[in-house]
């Protein structure tokens, strides 16, 4: 079982549970630990670690659709330097019906004009399944930006496909916890270059 302070300490990869490849309490840990925790994508320390040293030219971070803004805490925590701006309007109902039972990992902001953005690091994490947020932000960001979008390739769950139609969309080497049957990945958005298809 996860426990908040776990959280707290962030996790190492190696200390995330196991599942044998038919197990379905997978399924029924996910559930829970949402409903204890509202947190959906799950980063490790590894990630956290991988993104402060491939990305540390970049001292803001946007955290857009930060939820409960916990990886907006892991990058702070990892490096207390880094201006973390966590952005959440909260809209979705699906999401965060019992926002207010849940801890808020780091103070969050309910809006930002993506195209004021300039010379950050962009991170989008666990979009809405159908949702043109991803596509929006990579839309309107300034190429002075880098972008990185988590959650599952073209075709699954999270967000909408207009992304990868739109934009280049690379897989990059991040350590990343994904539970059994769910398949996160953490890809790299390239803003200069529009994937013609």
């Amino acid at each position: 079982m996860i426990t908040e302070e776990m959280l707290e300490n962030l996790i190492p990869l190696n200390d995330f549970p196991e599942y044998d490849i038919c197990d379905l309490s997978a399924i029924h840990d996910r559930y829970s630990f949402i409903d204890n925790h509202g947190i959906f994508g799950l980063p490790c320390k590894e990630f956290f670690e991988y993104i402060v040293s491939n990305y540390g030219d970049y001292k803001t971070v946007y955290d857009i659709g930060c939820g409960c803004g916990y990886l907006s805490y892991g990058l702070k925590k990892t490096n207390p330097d880094l201006n973390v701006i966590a952005v959440d309007n909260f809209e979705s109902s699906y999401r965060y019906k019992h926002l207010n039972e849940f801890r808020l990992w780091h103070p969050i902001i309910d809006n930002v004009d993506f195209k004021s953005i300039k010379n950050s690091l962009v991170i989008t994490n666990w979009c809405d399944y159908g949702s043109d947020l991803a596509y929006k932000i990579a839309k309107y960001l300034h190429k002075s930006n880098r972008m990185i979008y988590i959650g599952e390739s073209e075709g699954g769950c999270t967000a909408s496909d207009k992304l990868f139609d739109n934009f280049a969309v690379n897989e990059i080497p991040a350590p990343w916890f994904s539970w059994k049957f769910i398949y996160d990945q953490v890809f790299e958005v390239d803003l200069k270059r529009i994937n013609i298809k």
